[in-house]
C-alpha cells in the first residue's frame, strides 16, 4: 500500500538530479528484462552433483551474471537483469546466454531475443558425459491468478541418453480419466501454463 506514496518521490529525485548525474539515477529507472536461471546439468556417475556449478551470464546492451550456481532443487532461482534497446528491431538486439564450469570451460552459448518489462526462465540441461549441454529460454506469464488457484508449467530436462526416456506424457491431480495436459514432451520443451486449485499438486 505504501508503494504509491514512495514511487513519485523517487522519480522526482531522479529528475531533479539528472542534470548533474549524467543520467545516473534517472538511468536506473529504465525498464529491463529479468532472467531467472536454473541449472539442471548432470554428470553420469558423479559422486557429488553439487560440484557441477555454472557461471551464467546474460549479455545484451548491458550485462548481468551469477557465479557458482549448483544443481537447482528447491532453491529460488537467481534473477539477472539486462536492458534491451527496444528501438533496435534487428538481430543485433538479441542477447547472449553463456555458461562456463568451475574451470572456465564453456558449457553452452546461445542467442535469444528478449523484451524489456518481461520475465523469462532460463534452464540449462544435459549431461557432461554425453556432451549434450544446452540452454532453453521461456517467457513467463506474470498475470494475476484467481484467488484459490495456482498456475504452473513443466520443462522437461530428463536426459534421454541416460534414462532411455525420450518424451513425457503429463497429467495431474484428479485427471484419473486419462486426460493429459501434455503429450510427447521432449527434452528442452515446456508445456503451456496450467491452472489448478491451490494446494498439493500430484503430477
Amino acid at each position: 500500500m505504501n508503494v504509491g506514496f514512495f514511487v513519485p518521490v523517487v522519480v522526482a529525485a531522479a529528475l531533479a538530479s539528472s542534470c548533474d548525474d549524467e543520467g545516473g539515477l534517472f538511468d536506473s529507472l529504465r525498464s529491463e528484462s529479468s532472467v531467472y536461471y536454473y541449472n539442471q546439468i548432470t554428470s553420469q556417475g558423479a559422486e557429488d552433483q553439487s560440484n557441477l556449478t555454472v557461471d551464467f551470464t546474460v549479455e545484451g546492451d548491458e550485462s548481468d551474471s551469477v557465479d557458482d550456481v549448483g544443481y537447482s532443487r528447491e532453491d529460488e532461482a537467481p534473477e539477472l537483469n539486462v536492458r534491451i534497446d527496444d528501438a533496435n528491431d534487428n538481430e543485433d538486439n538479441s542477447v547472449q546466454l553463456r555458461g562456463v564450469n568451475q574451470n572456465g570451460a564453456s558449457l553452452f552459448s546461445d542467442r535469444a531475443r528478449l523484451a524489456n518489462d518481461t520475465s523469462y526462465t532460463a534452464v540449462s540441461y544435459g549431461d557432461t558425459t554425453t556432451g549434450s549441454i544446452d540452454v532453453g529460454l521461456f517467457q513467463q506469464d506474470q498475470t494475476d491468478v484467481e484467488t484459490g488457484t495456482a498456475r504452473f508449467r513443466v520443462i522437461n530436462t530428463v536426459n534421454s541418453n541416460i534414462l532411455n526416456t525420450f518424451s513425457l506424457d503429463l497429467r495431474y491431480n484428479d485427471s484419473s480419466d486419462g486426460e493429459y495436459f501434455a503429450t510427447d514432451l521432449t527434452i528442452g520443451e515446456a508445456t503451456d501454463y496450467q491452472s489448478t486449485d491451490a494446494g498439493s499438486l500430484n503430477l
